[in-house]
């Protein structure tokens, strides 16, 4: 905890040499890969901050804090792996209540866009799919569902992955080289630092609410339900007699 607590400090004070510590290096590698992971492979994380955070990783580039090789590796591998999680799930246990669960709890406004994209553009939907926060993470299950071969999927998968993160990173290092960015570094750095951070906590907040939610509904549903059948064996009694 000491060691994340350091370099997020070292984050938002813009403190490059710490950053670029070769000490460091495989733990902001493997925060970076857990993160894009779980963005693209559980619903219950779509919310964490995937596209904000290969952004904040191009400006890295530029600073030389990050190898740009080997983090367009570990990122495409992340996302490959977490989609990959995803379409499993779709294949092998959407009939299950923890999957089941997901999706109710999705809105009904997004659970049918993907499947408009999906019916529209079919595989190639995982290329558009892939700058659209939380229809990413969804359209891998969808796919799994549809039962369409593993093969063709992966494909795709690791296409639609690879472009995702590299246009991001090269946005970020495009950015960076921006006179507006030299004027405003710091405030933009800060910007990007600080916003995964709003986003994680935006999204847990909404998740435990909507779970709670939930969870209130049908307790009252059952409620409802139980007073309900207390009345009509109450009511068949009374007139039987």
């Amino acid at each position: 905890m000491n060691i994340l607590h350091k370099l997020l400090y070292a984050l938002l004070q813009q403190d490059f040499n710490t950053l670029s510590n070769t000490n460091y290096t495989w733990i902001i590698y493997s925060i970076l890969f857990i993160i894009i992971f779980l963005e693209n492979g559980l619903i219950p994380t779509a919310f964490l901050p995937g596209d904000s955070l290969l952004i904040l990783v191009g400006i890295l580039v530029t600073k030389k804090i990050i190898k740009i090789p080997s983090i367009i590796l570990t990122l495409t591998m992340a996302t490959i792996l977490g989609c990959w999680l995803g379409y499993i799930n779709g294949k092998f246990f959407s009939n299950t209540k923890i999957i089941k669960l997901w999706i109710s709890n999705i809105p009904k406004k997004t659970y049918n866009k993907t499947n408009k994209l999906f019916n529209k553009y079919g595989l190639s939907a995982m290329i558009i799919s892939k700058f659209i926060a939380f229809i990413r993470t969804l359209l891998p299950i969808i796919i799994g569902m549809s039962q369409i071969k593993y093969k063709k999927f992966q494909i795709y998968n690791v296409i639609s992955s690879f472009i995702w993160v590299i246009t991001l990173i090269i946005v970020g290092s495009l950015l960076s080289n921006m006179p507006i960015f030299l004027i405003y570094k710091k405030k933009i750095i800060l910007f990007l630092t600080i916003l995964p951070i709003l986003i994680f906590i935006i999204g847990l907040i909404i998740l435990i609410y909507t779970i709670i939610k939930k969870k209130i509904f049908n307790s009252l549903k059952i409620k409802k339900l139980l007073q309900k059948n207390i009345f009509k064996n109450f009511y068949s009694l009374y007139y039987k007699k």
